[in-house]
């Protein structure tokens, strides 16, 4: 009887560790609402969306003024192209993948400090608010879940190496203009590969090609 109950009580702590497991985006789709604040403290708000599947990524930055920012990734390949509007011809150009990444160091490294259970939920996930502390001294609030974690050192400048899911942070870029991000959707979904394939009507070009044509 106390080897069958023994069996049982280690059956049943063995689920629980598999509910409480944390899961990690590999596929799916990440939906924030973005609302950028300029010094003169006039607003502008949008989505950031994340579309994952393996090592490819689309990252989309569409505000309601219209002005977009759209990422391609492919980390497999080792490329990375920004897809660009111009008039009635659309680009594709490829940047330098290890520049871009050149651009999270200053933030690997940082830890979690003081972080403390929160009553707020976001897109129906529990959350906890802590300070990400990096390297060079500097603390950042930010609204986390244990929940989830992300694969991709791509989504997030911020938080390359976390290993946890962002649920609200707010940052200034070098304008000075106050960046808040707030989490609204996470779907683990399947994604169709055409969703990272550049579109026929977009011309392939290098970055030196690009900055030619604006002249």
């Amino acid at each position: 009887m106390g080897i069958r109950f023994g069996f049982i009580c280690s059956l049943l702590l063995l689920a629980a560790s598999f509910a409480n497991a944390q899961k990690v985006l590999t596929e799916g789709v990440l939906s924030y609402k973005i609302t950028i604040t300029s010094p003169s403290n006039s607003q502008v708000n949008g989505l950031f969306i994340v579309t994952v599947k393996g090592p490819l990524l689309l990252r989309e930055l569409k505000m309601n003024n219209g002005y977009e920012n759209v990422l391609l990734i492919n980390s497999n390949a080792g490329t990375i192209y920004s897809m660009q509007k111009r008039g009635i011809k659309n680009y594709a150009v490829e940047l330098n993948l290890a520049e871009f990444l050149a651009k999270s160091d200053k933030y690997r490294g940082a830890s979690i400090i003081g972080e403390q259970k929160n009553k707020d939920k976001f897109a129906g996930l529990e959350s906890s608010l802590g300070f990400a502390h990096y390297p060079d001294g500097t603390d950042m609030p930010v609204y986390i879940s244990h929940e989830w974690s992300l694969q991709d050192p791509f989504i997030f400048d911020h938080f390359p190496d976390a290993k946890f899911l962002p649920l609200s942070f707010t940052y200034k870029d070098e304008d000075g203009n106050a960046l808040k991000f707030e989490l609204e959707k996470i779907s683990a979904v399947p994604v169709e590969n055409s969703v990272f394939r550049i579109p026929a009507d977009y011309k392939m070009i290098s970055y030196k090609e690009y900055k030619s044509s604006l002249k």
